[in-house]
């Protein structure tokens, strides 16, 4: 939490932004992300137990998972944000992130998801991932 704190300032992109990129660009188009935007895999409740610590609340007992449990982490200027991700969009984000143009993203989509659903779940990810501030230039 201290280094998504610490990161460097960059403004985020906004939706319009995206509107005017031409429909031939989509496909190579790769993202830069926030400088907080960090990814954890964890086995353990530690994001449970620091909301806890947080807000003063019971502290839950460490428990582990019978599965890793994927995390992203961010800030939106002066507040830091942690939340679990599913597996798809963990798969995404690592591949964008990566530096993976959109259209092999959203071919990662398709192989998990299929294409009937990929499609939409593409334009949902980078909604939110727009929406929240992690994304601050698409090339």
């Amino acid at each position: 939490m201290t280094s998504v704190f610490d990161a460097a300032d960059a403004a985020p992109l906004g939706h319009e932004a995206l509107a005017g990129v031409a429909p031939r660009r989509w496909a190579q188009l790769r993202f830069q992300w926030h400088p907080s935007v960090q990814r954890l895999t964890l086995w353990w409740n530690v994001p449970q137990l620091w909301q806890a610590l947080t807000d003063h609340g019971a502290r839950p007992p460490a428990s582990l998972a019978a599965a890793p449990v994927q995390w992203l982490l961010w800030r939106e200027q002066l507040t830091t944000y942690f939340r679990s991700l599913p597996e798809t969009e963990a798969a995404a984000l690592d591949a964008a992130r990566g530096g993976w143009p959109f259209a092999e993203v959203c071919e990662l989509l398709c192989d998990e998801l299929g294409d009937s659903e990929a499609p939409a779940q593409a334009a949902a990810l980078l909604r939110g991932w727009i929406g929240s501030g992690l994304i601050v230039s698409a090339a």
